[in-house]
C-alpha cells in the first residue's frame, strides 16, 4: 500500500477551556482562532462565543480536534461564527448534557481537500449526543457537507432540537439531519435544502422528526396549532430529493417537548423561500 506522511499539530487536540459567565468575542470581521478549538465542560453556564473564524484544526486528521465541544453545560450561545477546515466535529456535545444551547447565524463551511467521501465535502459537521441536550439551530448556513448536519441522539440519551430557517447547501451524495435514536425529538421548520440528496436520513432506530412540507396534512396542521398555538412553517427543497416527501418525516410526536412553550423559546420561522438570501447575506463574523 502507498504510504502517506501525515502531520499533527498537538495544539488542535488541546482546546481552550472557557468558564461560566464568559463571552469570547472576536473584534472585527477577520478575528480568527487558528489551530485550536474551544471546550466548555464540567457544569459551566452562561457562555457566549461570537464573531470568530475557527479554522485549521488538523483538517487532514479525523481525530485531530473539534472546533467547539460542549459537555455538561447550560445556556450557551454560539453566534455569527465561521467554521472551516476542522479535523473532526464543528460542534460536538459530549456525554453530559448540553442544555439551552443556541447556534445562530453561523457558517459551517465543509469544503475540504481531505474529504472522507472523496467529493470535497466534510462529513463530521454537528454531533449532538449528550444525556439531555436541548438545542436551537437557527439561520445557519451549512454547506458542502457529507452528513451529520446534524447527527442527534444516542442510546439512553434524550434530545430536543428545534431547527429553523437554516440553509443547507450542496450535499449531492450526503444527508442532512440524522436523528439516530428513538429518544430524539426534532422539529424542523422553514429550512431550505439546495442540492441535498437526503435532507433527513432514516436509520434503523430513527428519532422522532416533524419536518413539514407545503401542503401538509390536516392532521399535522392541527397538531402544530394545538402544540405551538401557531401553524408549523414548511420546509423547502430544490430539487426535491428522489424520495420526495419521504425525505421529510411528519411524526407529530416530535411536538411534545415544544408544546406549550412561549414564542421566545419556540420562535416562529419566516418562509423557507426567503432563507437562501437572508442567511447568506448575514451569517458569520462581521455581521453583528
Amino acid at each position: 500500500k502507498t504510504r502517506f506522511a501525515v502531520s499533527l499539530d498537538t495544539a488542535g487536540t488541546k482546546p481552550l477551556l472557557i468558564g461560566s459567565n464568559k463571552t469570547l468575542i472576536g473584534v472585527g470581521a477577520n478575528a480568527t482562532l487558528r489551530g485550536k478549538g474551544v471546550t466548555a465542560r464540567g457544569g459551566v453556564s452562561n457562555i457566549v462565543i461570537r464573531n470568530l473564524h475557527i479554522t485549521d484544526i488538523n483538517a487532514q486528521v479525523v481525530w485531530g480536534g473539534d472546533a467547539i465541544t460542549l459537555d455538561n453545560v447550560d445556556r450557551v450561545w454560539i453566534d455569527h461564527n465561521r467554521f472551516s477546515l476542522i479535523g473532526r466535529q464543528f460542534i460536538v456535545s459530549g456525554w453530559g448534557k448540553a442544555s439551552n444551547v443556541t447556534a445562530s447565524w453561523n457558517e459551517f463551511d465543509g469544503r475540504t481537500p481531505y474529504s472522507a467521501t472523496c467529493d470535497g465535502t466534510h462529513y463530521w459537521m454537528l454531533l449532538l449526543i449528550g444525556t439531555a441536550d436541548s438545542f436551537t439551530l437557527s439561520n445557519n448556513w451549512i454547506h458542502h457537507f457529507g452528513g451529520r448536519s446534524p447527527h442527534t441522539g444516542t442510546a439512553n440519551a434524550t434530545m430536543a432540537l428545534h431547527m429553523i430557517n437554516n440553509y443547507f447547501e450542496y450535499a449531492p451524495n450526503g444527508h442532512g439531519l440524522d436523528a439516530g435514536a428513538a429518544t430524539t425529538s426534532v422539529l424542523a421548520e422553514g429550512n431550505y435544502y439546495y442540492n441535498v440528496a437526503r435532507p433527513v436520513q432514516i436509520d434503523d432506530d430513527p428519532g422522532v422528526v416533524l419536518a413539514p412540507l407545503a401542503g401538509m396534512s390536516g392532521a399535522v396542521s392541527s397538531a402544530c396549532s394545538a402544540a405551538l398555538k401557531r401553524p408549523c412553517v414548511a420546509n423547502a427543497a430544490n430539487p426535491m430529493p428522489g424520495a420526495g416527501a419521504a425525505s421529510f418525516p411528519a411524526d407529530t410526536r416530535a411536538l411534545t417537548p415544544f408544546s406549550g412553550k412561549s414564542g421566545t423559546v419556540v420562535p416562529t420561522p419566516y418562509p423557507a423561500t426567503d432563507v437562501p438570501k437572508v442567511v447568506k447575506d448575514s451569517v458569520g463574523p462581521g455581521h453583528l
